[in-house]
């Protein structure tokens, strides 16, 4: 695994966890 892939992979897993933490702060109608 290249750095880029790590990097690229990292900030993916990063925004899934800020968009479940926003689905959580704001629950989706």
């Amino acid at each position: 695994m290249d750095l880029d892939t790590m990097t690229k992979s990292r900030l993916e897993v990063a925004l899934a966890e800020r968009v479940e933490g926003l689905r959580q702060r704001h629950p989706v109608c």
